[in-house]
């Protein structure tokens, strides 16, 4: 995936991904889900914002974009910016970027696997890992752009691609090096001293 992180990083910094204010999705073929269509109260509970804002860094970190020790500090702030309501608008901006972001994430992994790239287990021929994979890429894809344009918490989706990551890797079970999205709900408890 290091190659794949410089890929992602000069493209993220070259169209401008970072930005709240890009168009989501379009890379990655999945169509974009209005913002307008998400159900949403004026207000998301600071947890679900701070579920969703730490995603999105965890996919940064699986790509060497932020380093995971930093990812407590910036949730931080953003609790203590929040002051207690998210905006509609801010909701909306971080969805569109997580989808964006998570997309890049299923892609990036279906365009290593197509390449020849992935080193999966060697239990099984490298063809049949690589079919699994890709089909179960396709579902992801299909659950990612439905749960986020509903406002829902991606977590499991983003997990499911994080087996795949270790896969790709040669691990049969994902060691805890690469257990990215599983330390989310303990990060933000910690940030909001649950």
């Amino acid at each position: 995936m290091r190659v794949t992180s410089q890929l992602f990083a000069a493209m993220v910094l070259s169209t401008g991904a970072l930005m709240p204010n890009i168009a989501p999705g379009y890379a990655a073929d999945l169509g974009r889900a209005s913002t307008t269509e998400v159900h949403q109260a004026d207000t998301l509970e600071v947890r679900g914002y701070l579920e969703r804002k730490a995603d999105l860094l965890l996919i940064r970190a699986v790509f060497d974009l932020v380093d995971r020790e930093e990812i407590l500090e910036a949730l931080g702030r953003d609790e203590l910016r929040l002051a207690g309501q998210v905006g509609e608008s801010e909701l909306s901006d971080l969805l569109d970027t997580l989808l964006f972001e998570s997309a890049y994430l299923l892609v990036s992994l279906q365009y290593l696997i197509e390449a020849g790239g992935a080193y999966f287990p060697d239990d099984r021929p490298y063809d049949d890992y690589a079919n699994d994979a890709l089909v179960h890429l396709n579902d992801l894809r299909r659950e990612l752009t439905e749960v986020i344009s509903k406002g829902d918490d991606p977590i499991g989706v983003l997990k499911q691609a994080n087996e795949l990551l270790g896969l790709t890797e040669g691990h049969a079970e994902l060691p805890e090096s690469l257990a990215y999205f599983d330390e989310r709900d303990a990060l933000v408890s910690e940030v909001l001293g649950d």
